[in-house]
């Protein structure tokens, strides 16, 4: 086991070399529940979290296979892209 989750995953998305970015605790406004965090896992298992600016309302992620930045957007419909 490289990582166990005791929010709810609310998001995945696969990323350059085999690793994968993860959204958890993400939850509507107004709503009950933890602050959401982003966190990548690489191939060899490395976890790394992501600041993101945007912890208490954020909504949603993207990332790709090609690599480049991961997307994150928040309920308040803001946006920003961070590099990896």
């Amino acid at each position: 086991m490289i990582y166990r989750q005791k929010e709810a995953i609310t998001g995945n998305f696969r990323g350059p070399d085999q690793s994968i970015a993860v959204l958890s605790g993400s939850h509507y406004p107004g709503t009950n529940g933890l602050i959401a965090k982003v966190f990548t896992i690489s191939k060899s298992g490395k976890i790394a979290t992501i600041k993101t600016g945007l912890e208490s309302t954020l909504g949603s992620i993207t990332w790709n296979e090609d690599g480049g930045g991961i997307g994150v957007a928040s309920w308040a419909d803001k946006g920003e892209v961070i590099y990896s």
